[in-house]
């Protein structure tokens, strides 16, 4: 049996995917589909950041699709060898 906490986290990610299913349906942008997946995971989960990252086939590199996070965030990944 869940707690109310349990609870409440499976009701938001119900409500997340509600969102985001309505988002598509509607023909929104997928950027803004999945910044909007972004913040509500942040706001759900906290504390945290989330980011989604795109696979480029041709390039063989990650691109950052949706994220919340500072620029120097992203500067520092650079620094790690990710691709942007």
């Amino acid at each position: 049996m869940l707690d109310m906490t349990e609870r409440k986290v499976v009701e938001s990610l119900h409500d997340i995917q509600r969102i985001s299913l309505e988002k598509v349906i509607d023909g929104e942008p997928i950027s803004n589909i999945l910044n909007t997946l972004c913040l509500q995971v942040e706001l759900t989960v906290s504390p945290s950041v989330c980011s989604i990252m795109l696979f480029d086939e041709q390039t063989g590199c990650l691109t950052v699709a949706a994220w919340n996070c500072a620029e120097k965030c992203c500067k520092t990944m650079r620094l790690h060898g990710y691709c942007f």
